[in-house]
């Protein structure tokens, strides 16, 4: 017969306790079952950092995306900018850097000479143009609040011929081409051509810029033929400086227009030798048409006028 190892009485086969002092007769089982109750401590702890880590994984990952929610970024507080100008057709663009290349939004076309653009804070440039009118280049800063940015534009400077140096077979006065081409008086006085001569011929000298040029320079030239007949006559432009070709502006071109037609031709800084000032001869030369010399058409001159691009320093 079995014995209790507890404490040493017999116990019959088949019981699962002992009769005197109860302990279990199945250690195996009994360990097992103090086994469990002895792991309970590790397995709390393990679960407990388990969900520990799994809520930080989840922290880091909502905190990062909270970064990316533009709500949670401060809001940059924008200010009114006037701008305001003699009353004229201007158009104004703002600029981000001194260099004049990264527009801010489009032109603003200032009506009534005034026009009003909303800025955070800031540095700023802008340009103004407008027809008539030499550009405006200034800069401004937006500091906690609105501002007005008056200016003023001054009327574009125009160049003109100061002396023949000379002349073919036309007859009138150098004063005659001193309009612009657009003016009522340019279309009033005519260099006019002599009719039955084979060609015409003017060589004048322009006047000189008094500031740095820069980009595209503009020539203006006001043109009639006479109205003997339906002949057409042609003319060609060449520009000199310090009496070298530098440039053929137009040749063979016709004109059809007895009573008077504006032709425009543009020239480079790269075309010129020295870009301060210019020392330029343009001559303007008239082929006659074919027939008797007295239905033959001549070319005559109404105007001459250089539309210089000036560098404009910023104001």
């Amino acid at each position: 017969m079995p014995v209790c190892k507890n404490c040493g009485t017999q116990v019959e086969v088949g019981h699962n306790f002992c009769p005197n002092c109860g302990d279990s007769q199945h250690p195996e089982k009994t360990a097992g079952k103090n086994s469990k109750k002895r792991n309970w401590p590790l397995i709390l702890i393990v679960s407990v950092a388990v969900v520990l880590l799994i809520g930080g994984t989840l922290f880091y990952f909502l905190r990062g995306n909270d970064e990316d929610i533009p709500e949670t970024q401060p809001v940059e507080d924008y200010y009114a900018v006037s701008f305001e100008v003699e009353d004229i057709s201007a158009a104004v663009q703002i600029y981000a850097d001194d260099e004049r290349n990264e527009e801010l939004g489009s032109k603003m076309q200032l009506e009534n000479g005034q026009a009003v653009k909303e800025l955070p804070d800031g540095n700023y440039w802008f340009t103004a143009k407008a027809g008539g009118y030499t550009d405006y280049k200034g800069e401004f800063t937006v500091d906690g609040e609105g501002k007005k940015i008056e200016f003023e534009m001054d009327m574009k400077e125009f160049l003109y011929p100061k002396e023949e140096v000379n002349v073919q077979n036309l007859q009138g006065n150098i004063e005659y081409l001193k309009h612009d081409p657009a003016s009522e008086e340019a279309y009033e006085e005519w260099y006019e051509g002599n009719i039955g001569m084979p060609n015409s011929e003017l060589r004048v000298e322009m006047d000189e810029p008094a500031t740095v040029l820069e980009g595209t320079q503009t020539l203006h030239f006001l043109l009639r033929r006479t109205d003997n007949s339906d002949r057409i006559p042609r003319f060609s432009i060449e520009l000199y400086q310090d009496g070298v070709l530098i440039k053929t502006l137009a040749e063979n071109v016709d004109v059809d227009a007895p009573e008077g037609e504006v032709y425009t031709y543009n020239f480079e800084l790269e075309d010129m030798e020295d870009i301060s000032g210019a020392d330029l001869e343009l001559v303007l030369s008239g082929g006659r048409t074919g027939g008797q010399p007295e239905q033959r058409n001549v070319l005559e001159i109404g105007a001459i006028i250089w539309e210089p691009n000036l560098a404009v320093e910023d104001q």
